[in-house]
């Protein structure tokens, strides 16, 4: 928890005074982006030797992609980061989990809404980047829908509909007070015998309550309302910074945002790019006083 949600505040704090190279950062992204689908294709064929049913497992990993995905999207006119976006999304696909190719699809949405529609002029490669990324989903798509499809008729066999039942069925169980303030840190994962509740709000809901659930919503909300912020100071960043959210509210949902190690990549690119914005806004304030003192010494002449 530490690791995901304080990632926010360094971030934030570099890139507000202009000492975060984002360039910097995507060396060993690119890396880890290779490491990873190492990681994917030797785990599948693990399972496939071990158990069989190779592509019908889903693999954690597909969630980090997702994440990555959305990092490289940042600069994403630059080619290299074009194609690992492609390729991150295309991994998100071969993992087989399910909340992160809902989250990847929307991404992909809203990525494709502004090469289209957006007054920005992208280069013939972004474009074709975009095209690629249609052709080579669809082909994706229908050569895995078999797998796919067994992935999304089952919705319960992950068994989150029970855990989610007992959770709930425990929190309304415990009195007024255990039901407005919780019944303590990681008290969730002793109901569920060292389990997680896949699912923020049911942790937080039974951990901390309603009061609980009420900050969680407020935080996210106060991001959200950031994005007028960002669309004036950082533009280029305010499609991606509504990626970034997207993630969020589908991992927290299904998964874990607050709870997942994996995760310090969402706070740190909302960290990013507030931090950018901010940073952006000062220089503003300072030229519009410049400008007001330049006016004023005129007038005095």
């Amino acid at each position: 928890m530490l690791m995901s949600v304080t990632s926010f505040f360094p971030i934030y704090y570099y890139a507000r005074n202009n000492r975060f190279d984002i360039n910097i950062v995507y060396k060993p992204l690119y890396i880890l982006t290779f490491y990873l689908f190492y990681l994917m294709v030797s785990n599948k064929q693990f399972i496939g030797e071990e158990y069989g049913g190779e592509f019908d497992v889903a693999d954690n990993y597909g969630y980090l992609a997702m994440m990555l995905s959305v990092v490289f999207l940042l600069e994403r006119k630059k080619a290299i980061n074009l194609v690992m976006f492609v390729f991150n999304t295309l991994l998100v696909f071969y993992s087989m989990k399910r909340g992160a190719i809902i989250a990847s699809l929307l991404i992909s949405i809203l990525f494709v809404y502004e090469v289209i529609f957006s007054r920005k002029t992208y280069s013939f490669l972004t474009k074709f980047g975009v095209v690629f990324l249609i052709i080579g989903g669809i082909i994706l798509v229908t050569g895995f829908s078999n797998h796919l499809s067994n992935r999304f008729s089952s919705l319960d066999n992950s068994g989150r509909d029970q855990i989610y039942s007992h959770v709930f069925e425990a929190w309304a169980a415990g009195g007024w007070v255990k039901q407005v303030f919780g019944s303590g840190y990681f008290a969730c994962i002793d109901l569920l015998n060292g389990a997680y509740a896949h699912s923020d709000w049911f942790e937080i809901l039974y951990d901390e309550g309603l009061f609980g659930v009420f900050i969680y919503i407020s935080l996210f909300l106060s991001y959200l309302s950031c994005g007028f912020r960002v669309k004036r100071f950082v533009p280029d960043y305010y499609m991606v910074f509504f990626t970034v959210l997207t993630c969020w509210i589908v991992k927290s949902a299904i998964s874990g945002v607050v709870v997942g190690k994996d995760s310090f990549l969402i706070f740190a690119t909302i960290g990013f790019i507030l931090g950018t914005t901010d940073r952006n806004k000062l220089i503003d304030i300072k030229q519009k006083e410049n400008e007001v003192s330049n006016t004023s010494c005129k007038t005095i002449i």
